[in-house]
């Protein structure tokens, strides 16, 4: 059998040059088979190979360690892959990050202003602030300080609610200032 008479059997002479006519098992030899696959002999059982020296050991152990690195290499890659394909992760990362600079600076600002305030201001402010309370508690009615106690602990009982109305009372006192402004 051939290509162009599918009839007539093979050549007898076929087979005997080039690698796609050669047996699997043969090696390359013939020079116009240089774009085969190079093929090894595998020598006999406790002979050396006469074609590498190196010792097929040590060969298999070096493509072994080789392969081993290399799914380590792919493994860091898709690790950094799909760290690039988390948006929610790293927004979420990015947002952490942003909330703990804001703290560590506010701490700073705040530890700088503790410095450079001197102890006595400190003290005159606190003073100040103690006269201020004592006044607010000689001028204030007892039945307005009952009233301030049922309320507070109210706010202890139930801290939503007395979220609620300070939003409301800040919304109020907010507009009555607006309107004192526009007159």
């Amino acid at each position: 059998m051939s290509e162009t008479d599918p009839a007539r059997d093979a050549r007898p002479g076929a087979g005997s040059v080039g690698v796609h006519r050669q047996d699997v098992t043969d090696p390359v030899t013939e020079a116009e088979s240089l774009n085969a696959v190079p093929q090894r002999q595998t020598a006999a059982a406790g002979s050396p190979d006469p074609a590498h020296p190196a010792d097929s050991a040590d060969e298999l152990t070096e493509v072994r360690q080789d392969i081993a690195r290399t799914r380590d290499d792919l493994g860091d890659t898709i690790d950094a892959l799909a760290a690039k394909a988390d948006v929610k992760g790293r927004a979420h990362d990015k947002i952490e990050g942003t909330k703990n600079m804001v703290k560590e600076k506010a701490a700073e600002v705040a530890e700088r202003v503790r410095e450079a305030t001197p102890d006595t201001v400190k003290d005159n402010v606190k003073d100040a602030a103690d006269k201020v309370a004592e006044r607010v508690r000689d001028v204030t009615p007892d039945t307005v300080k009952d009233a301030a106690d049922r309320v507070a602990e109210q706010a202890r009982r139930r801290p939503a609610v007395a979220v609620a109305v300070g939003a409301v009372a800040l919304l109020v006192v907010r507009k009555l200032l607006r309107r004192k402004r526009s007159r």
